[in-house]
């Protein structure tokens, strides 16, 4: 489902990362993995553990005004849309 909802933005996306975290997140993230490949996106997709793992591994592939961000630029605004849901 997230490969099909994903084609529809295929031309604008240069790669999506999931940031799996809680508990059972250890388990989750080679089953989503080997779900992925099995689909073979057009684009860089991987499932990492928290958000400073994807933060580091989707930053190369962004781009903001001046270019492609910083992860800890990733990372501050996770942090502020987890304070606006709480």
């Amino acid at each position: 489902m997230i490969v099909d909802l994903l084609k529809v933005f295929g031309p604008t996306c240069d790669a999506y990362g999931t940031a799996l975290e809680g508990g059972m997140s250890w388990i989750v993230r080679p089953v989503m993995t080997g779900l992925a490949r099995l689909t073979r996106p057009q684009f860089p997709m991987k499932f990492l553990s928290g958000v400073p793992a994807a933060a580091a591994w989707i930053a190369p592939h962004t781009r903001g005004p001046a270019g492609p961000l910083a992860p800890e630029a990733i990372a501050t605004a996770v942090a502020h849309l987890r304070r606006l849901e709480n």
